[in-house]
């Protein structure tokens, strides 16, 4: 009797379990819209269509990306970004690397001046140095040709800055103000890139040499701007404002983690003025969280509020490309359903799809909702360290302080990812 009763009991908490997970994939189904696929040259635009109406009042989309190294988050951010020129009248891109450097790149996109191929290898980080962003920068060329509003691409990090330094010195030259090169010669440091992101050169004692110099730089190009023709004056307040955000995070002697995202925000709001703007960067980046410091996102979130609109990107298994704990790309796979990613359940939500994409904003109207994505840990796949025999996911499995439905809007999901294609 006794045995009778407990497996009775067994399959009653079986059929209870079951029920409860059939009752959670229809509650996420209905909130989930299906993407048959991300490749810009076969998606099927109409299922992207109720996202005109949930992206209706934004003027400042953040779409970001779980790893650095994944096909599928930038296929996913080219066609969200066709979809919201043709259908929100969005009109610029931008992308977490240096302004300054991607300057020549805006330019191909604007003239046709130059070669993608070249000019995406210059930008010097790897998380840029793939096809996808290739072919999404020839469209953007493309669709330029015959577009009345232009498309256009900035950069907002502040990071390596080469282009802005060589700019500024130029265009003082040709407007006849001379430049004594001598007096900032310690700059050609920062002007390598090896030389930038090298950590035994960028000691406390160098940052303070040269935050001086860098700062002189700028008030002599401020000083002169009144002798500088219009139209030059216009691009080069934007590398001086560059330098400026710049100077601040690297060499000040600041906490650079706590100056880097309030910078970026400044740059996006420097050069999203009056233009719709979708912004390209790493989930932690664009989010509304305050965890740790204030985000990027936060920032902008403070200063837009329903105007920004930020996209968080996540997967199940799948591969991906980074850097190993020799510095060298290589593609790695995570092949296990991880219990405390949902990525089981998250698999049985449209079955015949591999992405989807869920606005949280209406959403969060389910209790079931609020209570999945409350207890969901993000991914922050891009940090990885390979042991002798071992290799390890450093995949910091975090619960924020704000909950994850809270610190984003929309949340687009792929159960099975492919590792970006390199250009070399």
């Amino acid at each position: 009797m006794k045995l009778k009763n407990t497996l009775l009991l067994a399959c009653w908490l079986i059929a209870t379990q079951l029920f409860a997970q059939q009752t959670t994939v229809a509650e996420l189904e209905k909130h989930a819209i299906p993407i048959t696929t991300t490749n810009p040259h076969k998606v099927n635009f109409d299922e992207l269509l109720p996202l005109k109406d949930v992206l209706k009042n934004a003027n400042l989309v953040g779409v970001g990306e779980a790893t650095h190294g994944t096909a599928d988050f930038f296929e996913f951010r080219h066609i969200m970004f066709k979809f919201l020129v043709e259908q929100n009248g969005f009109t610029q891109l931008g992308i977490e690397t240096g302004y300054g450097e991607t300057v020549p790149l805006n330019n191909y996109i604007q003239t046709g001046e130059g070669d993608p191929y070249v000019l995406i290898n210059d930008l010097g980080l790897f998380p840029f140095k793939h096809w996808q962003l290739y072919d999404l920068v020839v469209w953007m060329r493309n669709y330029n040709l015959t577009a009345k509003n232009k498309l256009s691409l900035f950069g907002f990090n502040t990071g390596f800055t080469r282009f802005s330094i060589d700019r500024a010195k130029e265009i003082m030259m040709q407007n006849n103000v001379r430049i004594d090169t001598n007096r900032f010669v310690q700059l050609n440091v920062i002007r390598d890139k090896k030389t930038f992101y090298n950590p035994r050169t960028f000691t406390k004692e160098f940052k303070s040499k040269i935050h001086p110099v860098l700062a002189d730089f700028i008030v002599v190009c401020n000083d002169n701007k009144t002798t500088i023709n219009p139209k030059d004056t216009i691009e080069l307040n934007s590398h001086l404002f560059n330098l400026t955000q710049l100077n601040k995070v690297w060499f000040s002697g600041l906490d650079m983690d706590k100056e880097r995202e309030p910078a970026m925000a400044n740059l996006v709001d420097y050069n999203t003025q009056n233009k719709k703007t979708m912004l390209w960067a790493h989930n932690g980046h664009i989010a509304n969280d305050t965890t740790y410091v204030l985000s990027m996102g936060a920032i902008l979130k403070q200063r837009h509020n329903a105007n920004y609109y930020t996209i968080g990107t996540n997967f199940g298994i799948g591969k991906f490309m980074a850097k190993n704990g020799k510095m060298k790309l290589t593609t790695f796979t995570i092949r296990h359903q991880y219990k405390c990613t949902k990525a089981k359940l998250f698999a049985k939500v449209h079955p015949n799809y591999n992405c989807y994409f869920i606005d949280f904003n209406t959403a969060k109207q389910s209790p079931t909702i609020i209570k999945i994505f409350s207890r969901l840990p993000y991914i922050s796949a891009d940090a990885f360290f390979r042991n002798t025999n071992k290799l390890f996911y450093r995949l910091n499995f975090l619960v924020p302080k704000d909950k994850y439905i809270q610190i984003y809007d929309g949340y687009f999901y792929v159960k099975v990812t492919r590792a970006m294609q390199l250009l070399n």
